[in-house]
């Protein structure tokens, strides 16, 4: 029933819903360095190989391991690192685990936040994985991320066996 977070090194450029950023007003200057528009997308697969999400479901196989990754894409390239803020809605019961950041959910494991450090690579992306097992609570799902200058709307996707 634990979700591991698992960095990602490389942007894989694929179809699937993107989001674009809204920097808040005392960041401008800081957004405006972005050498193009800062975008969120979320996508699937065996073990974070980067596959679209479709119709915004992830299946749980019997291998077991599925990932959701999210991805942001048109950051300043090798900044100082971004504080990323993960808020998680989930089933009731769900566990997530982050090694580097911290976690923090409520009785009903429902609401989890997760705070972490991340630089964007030399290309101005960064993103992060987490994996899923036969274990997970099934049900609707949502991600909402937060960087140091950015804000992105939630995603949501349906993890099913």
């Amino acid at each position: 029933m634990k979700k591991m977070l698992v960095g990602v090194a490389a942007i894989v450029a694929m179809g699937a819903t993107w989001a674009q950023a809204s920097a808040p007003a005392s960041s401008a200057t800081q957004a405006k360095e972005a050498v193009a528009p800062v975008l969120f997308h979320l996508v699937g697969g065996e073990e974070g190989r980067g596959l679209p999400l479709v119709d915004g479901k992830v299946v749980i196989n019997n291998r077991g391991k599925q990932s959701v990754c999210w991805h942001v894409t048109g950051l300043p390239a090798n900044q100082q690192p971004l504080k990323v803020t993960e808020y998680i809605t989930s089933p009731a019961g769900a566990e997530f685990r982050s090694e580097g950041g911290e976690v923090v959910s409520n009785s009903e494991r429902t609401d989890h936040t997760v705070v972490s450090q991340l630089r964007p690579n030399a290309a101005g992306a960064l993103g992060q994985c987490w994996l899923f097992n036969s274990s997970d609570p099934e049900g609707d799902y949502s991600l909402r991320l937060d960087l140091t200058n950015y804000a992105f709307p939630a995603q949501s996707f349906k993890l099913i066996k």
